[in-house]
């Protein structure tokens, strides 16, 4: 894994090689970088040697008359295929990277190359010839890239904190991305936290000309729509199975030491049982947190040992958890209590191991949240959603949470119940006019009854916005605080295809979540997993930090000095009882001040 950053425009190479080296985390094995004078393009690298860890596998890349450059980040797991059908067409090779080969692939197809990859992958390719640089995103957006257009000047790079330190980059807020912080604890879609910079999409392509003029993302592609075919259960695991067999293995291709997350629960430890078939050597991974109820070591002791896995468990102190600091480290807001055990298990899995696969999105491609059965269109949830929605307009209505007026409000209930509009509006001076309307837009569309099968619906939104910009997000960043890589085979796509085209009959009942992966665990795993209560990877947040110090602390805090808050509401949400949801509000802004206090009013510090 890697960081990568670029610039069109007026040439500071000095200036742009610090700001490259603010990715200095996702690769601390060398840095390399490749100016174009002529055209004044600056490409750089930050490098964590994964494949080929010689001289050979240094980027920037060119071809061999350096006409094509590229950065790249992340892992193409049928680069060897590709290599050998790309040698009969006549290229020649001089590394063992994926870096070159994802290099030729473009000079034998073009950007077409890109549907050919099987990956997590986040590039750019400087092409001389047409003079235009070419940004790629991985088809579920596992690995991020951000780019801005300001002035004459365009950027790109791994993580905002690289495109904040240009020389005359404004460092203002979004109000749209603060806004979808609000609504759902992290920022999502194409607008990032900051004015100015945006997200690549997943599945996407951009291409920009030499003088800054950049084009509209271009999908490669998308999430299929439901197979209407009948299949026997049976049937579908029998391939699913398969598939996750195959994509493990090829996961596993590294020339580094490589380890397991086996946290006890039903993915990841499907994940390692597919690992261990690969490859028995592999060094199995498990966290246990002191005073915590979340244990489920003895669990993964038991398929440890019924498969004779090297296995480590790593003992967490509870102060080692309460790191509010880390969130200085994220520069965007994450309201996700995970962080903190995440970055843990990643320091602490770091000190075994440079490449670590892990369970990631099982529950949105196997339907294992209950939300996804609590969401079934019932009539009576209906009326009681037009009811709420009359009373309100009439302004006797109670305020969200307390009453939800759509499905919006109730996804939002599930998932991250925070604000009412109404509350945001008298809190925050820069709430937009449009309020959450634009995410709930793109929310009614994702979850349009158009959309065949019902636990599809959510599972779309869920795909594009929760699993994309909360977990991926998430464990992208944190593992790469610990220059750790972390692959997800659960989310190649082939895999994911395989989710989306089944019926929801095979994902979900009403007795049973994520049925498929329990069939394969009746099949794979001891009996002890298939009576295991889920439980999660939050935080006990309120023993970590006491509401009550949180609440002191954010009356003078960051919000308030930065004017960023309407004082007299602010003060007197401070001092409601805590009830309901208030703690969870207090969280969030917590989590807000804490951005607010690294990124803005302590901008001097990153740059």
């Amino acid at each position: 894994m890697c960081g990568i950053f670029g610039v069109i425009g007026p040439q500071f190479p000095e200036q742009f090689e610090r700001c490259a080296k603010l990715l200095s985390h996702r690769g601390p094995d060398g840095f390399g970088s490749h100016t174009d004078l002529q055209s004044g393009v600056y490409l750089a690298h930050c490098r964590l040697a994964i494949l080929d860890l010689s001289e050979r596998g240094r980027q920037p890349m060119s071809n061999p008359d350096e006409s094509v450059w590229i950065v790249f980040n992340g892992e193409i797991y049928n680069f060897q295929e590709l290599r050998t059908e790309l040698e009969t067409c006549g290229h020649r090779f001089v590394s063992g990277t994926d870096t070159e080969v994802i290099l030729h692939a473009y000079l034998q197809w073009g950007l077409n190359a890109v549907s050919r990859l099987r990956g997590m992958f986040a590039f750019a390719i400087w092409d001389s010839r047409s003079q235009q640089l070419h940004l790629v995103r991985d088809r579920l957006g596992i690995k991020p890239l951000y780019y801005t257009r300001f002035g004459n000047t365009f950027a790109f790079a791994s993580e905002p904190k690289s495109i904040l330190a240009l020389p005359g980059f404004s460092r203002a807020p979004s109000s749209e991305g603060l806004t979808n912080f609000l609504a759902l604890g992290f920022t999502t879609g194409v607008q990032s936290a900051w004015e100015g910079i945006l997200r690549l999409p997943p599945a996407s392509t951009l291409t920009v000309d030499v003088d800054g003029k950049v084009g509209n993302p271009a999908t490669y592609w998308s999430i299929p729509e439901i197979d209407t075919k009948p299949a026997s259960v049976d049937d579908a695991v029998d391939e699913l199975q398969e598939l996750l067999k195959d994509a493990t293995r090829e996961h596993l291709v590294s020339d580094v030491p490589t380890a397991c997350f086996l946290s006890g629960g039903l993915d990841s430890s499907i994940v390692a049982s597919c690992v261990l078939d690969s490859n028995p050597e592999t060094c199995m991974f498990t966290a246990e947190f002191e005073g915590w109820a979340r244990n489920e070591t003895d669990v993964a002791r038991t398929l440890s040992a019924a498969r004779q896995a090297p296995h480590v468990v790593s003992r967490i102190a509870s102060n080692e958890l309460a790191n509010e600091g880390v969130l200085d480290l994220l520069d965007e807001p994450l309201a996700d209590s995970s962080v903190f055990p995440t970055n843990v298990v990643c320091g602490a899995i770091r000190q075994h191991a440079k490449v670590a696969l892990s369970g990631d999105g099982g529950d949105e491609l196997m339907a294992g949240y209950t939300r996804y059965r609590n969401m079934s269109n019932g009539w009576r949830r209906q009326v009681a959603f037009s009811v709420a929605s009359i009373l309100h307009g009439l302004g006797i209505g109670r305020e969200f949470p307390a009453q939800c007026r759509n499905w919006f409000d109730y996804y939002r209930l599930l998932v991250s119940p925070g604000f009412a509009e109404e509350e945001a509006r008298r809190l925050f001076p820069w709430f937009p006019q449009a309020g959450f309307e634009p995410l709930k837009r793109q929310f009614d569309e994702l979850t349009s009854p158009n959309v065949a099968g019902e636990t599809k619906r959510w599972q779309r939104f869920d795909a594009a916005t929760y699993l994309v910009d909360n977990n991926l997000t998430r464990m992208d960043r944190l593992s790469m605080l610990h220059s750790l890589e972390v692959r997800v085979p659960i989310l190649d796509h082939r895999v994911v295809e395989w989710a989306f085209r089944v019926p929801d009959q095979l994902l979900v009942s009403e007795a049973e979540l994520k049925i498929p992966f329990r069939r394969i665990a009746e099949r794979i795993l001891p009996k002890e997993f298939l009576s295991m209560r889920k439980l999660g990877f939050s935080a006990p947040l309120n023993a970590l930090f006491p509401t009550e110090k949180v609440t002191e602390r954010l009356r003078t805090g960051s919000l308030v000095e930065a004017g960023m808050v309407h004082e007299v509401p602010f003060q007197e949400l401070l001092r409601q009882p805590n009830q309901g949801n208030w703690s969870y509000k207090i969280w969030l802004l917590f989590v807000l001040d804490r951005w607010v206090k690294c990124w803005m009013l302590n901008e001097s510090q990153n740059r």
